[in-house]
């Protein structure tokens, strides 16, 4: 998880914002705007509910299909998420502020704490503070800290992937950045317990239960393991209970050819040992995972820069850019059987439904929609050319159009490209970012593949894209797509 900031200025200092992230329907909210009316205000939500101090926003669909997305804290006015403060204990800390997102900077080549530097990103009340994480616990704990004094000026900046490592010197950057002050008391933010539910085939439904009455839905217990679990799918699509403190791989590599991936944190989440990693399955399935162990603590990683055009391996110079802890190289695979399975009950009877695994007759949403009309999984978002919320595919349910590949010898016919075996539509983005266009995904492409050489339309030569060409399939318009709503149900 990564701790950002608010791509938007503070709610009521402008007109209400039109395409709204999660964090700016919070806000807009409180500032009276309205991202539409909720098919059924009174509806039950799945996944969670308010309390007396703290509201919830809903993302509502058609059919009185209402799904919690967050929390929201009516007596600060900010939006918060369940982290464990500093004191050890689950609390409802800022979220959207500014946090670590340099890594481990330092105005100082000592490390000294007392010179960290964080960067503000918008000039809205919660930017006056810095949600950080504390390296020196296991699990992570979250100190919430005002923001000191900026840093003008040219000075050294610095630094570390990980403590005890040299100072790597950066240039510095025209960026606002800010020493860090007092922490804000933990007792500030409301506080949250666990609650287990009854066993059921090795698992106990999880809930998190704030002391003012609210609550979420926290995934599971694997009473097995003896830790929580969150839900994945599997490279065959089962659904699995899988350790959720887990790292995964990114991108980057462990050894300096680029063979065998690294694995880390996401940014900001620091502190612990996982002992888990899921990533891609590399089954040619996007959005299923494979399950490994994490291996040894790694001195570097490596990347591509472009595999394609540019197959060079090289070092990464600043690790800390791509996550605030340490790399590990990825140990063996893990059977899936060695994890919990669940069973998809998709919570919601018309047209949406949020995706659930059943524990016993308590569904469990692992956040996404399912669109029995268009038949394939959606989550909130925009297309480019309009400012509508909809329900729009997830990345294992889209193919991809690529630029100058083609089905025909007029190199008019554009070609879809799945590595997703759960892909039913191709998005076809045009290069200006100026429109989306949506299409059923096709037959696999029976022949050969055409592209533009100069003037001239040519067999192509390769190389191609990752995954399976497929024809394109009828125009989904725009307005097909469900539409959907975001609504602050305050207490």
């Amino acid at each position: 998880m990564e701790l950002g900031s608010l791509p938007f200025p503070v709610a009521g200092s402008m007109p209400c914002p039109t395409r709204l992230t999660f964090l700016a329907v919070l806000l807009s909210a409180l500032a009276g705007c309205s991202t539409g009316t909720s098919p059924n205000p009174r509806s039950a939500i799945n996944g969670g509910g308010p309390g007396s101090r703290l509201a919830v926003v809903t993302l509502n669909g058609p059919d009185s299909l209402a799904v919690f997305s967050g929390f929201n804290d009516m007596e600060r006015g900010e939006p918060c998420q369940v982290l464990l403060a500093g004191d050890g204990t689950l609390r409802c800390l800022p979220l959207g502020v500014n946090g670590p997102t340099d890594g481990n900077v330092f105005a100082d080549p000592t490390w000294a704490e007392s010179s960290r530097l964080v960067r503000r990103r918008t000039p809205y009340a919660g930017a006056n503070l810095a949600v950080m994480p504390d390296p020196a616990n296991c699990p992570t704990r979250w100190h919430v800290r005002e923001l000191g004094t900026q840093v003008t000026g040219n000075p050294p900046i610095c630094t570390q992937a990980n403590p005890g490592d040299p100072c790597v010197e950066l240039p510095w950057q025209s960026v606002d950045r800010y020493l860090l002050a007092g922490e804000i008391a933990p007792a500030s933010f409301v506080s949250f317990t666990e609650r287990l539910g009854v066993p059921h085939d090795g698992l106990r439904a999880r809930d998190l239960v704030a002391a003012d009455g609210a609550w979420q839905q926290s995934g599971a217990w694997d009473e097995g393991r003896g830790l929580p679990c969150s839900w994945i799918l599997d490279g065959m699509g089962a659904w699995r209970c899988v350790d959720s403190d887990r790292a995964g791989w990114y991108g980057l590599w462990s050894d300096a050819a680029c063979s065998v991936p690294a694995v880390s944190y996401l940014r900001g989440d620091v502190g612990c040992a996982p002992t888990i990693a899921v990533g891609d399955s590399g089954q040619g399935c996007r959005g299923r995972s494979g399950i490994h162990e994490v291996g040894a603590v790694l001195p570097g990683v490596y990347q591509f820069p472009d595999p394609v055009s540019n197959p060079v391996c090289w070092a990464v110079e600043s690790p800390s850019a791509f996550a605030a802890g340490p790399f590990w190289s990825r140990g063996v695979e893990l059977s899936p059987a060695t994890f919990p399975i669940g069973v998809e009950a998709p919570a919601g009877r018309g047209r949406l439904a949020a995706a659930s695994v059943s524990l016993g007759t308590d569904p469990r949403p692992v956040g996404e929609l399912i669109d029995r009309e268009l038949e394939f999984r959606c989550t909130a978002g925009y297309m480019v050319n309009e400012d509508v919320l909809r329900c729009l595919p997830t990345e294992a349910s889209l193919a991809m159009v690529v630029d100058n590949y083609f089905s025909d010898t007029l190199c008019w016919s554009r070609l879809a490209w799945s590595t997703g075996c759960d892909a039913s539509v191709a998005l076809f983005h045009d290069p200006s970012d100026t429109f989306d266009r949506y299409y059923r995904l096709g037959a696999p492409l029976p022949g050969t593949i055409y592209s533009f050489v100069g003037n001239d339309c040519l067999p192509s030569p390769g190389p191609w894209p990752e995954g399976v060409p497929h024809l394109l399939g009828a125009d989904i318009p725009s307005s097909a797509f469900a539409q959907l709503t975001y609504e602050l149900r305050i207490p």
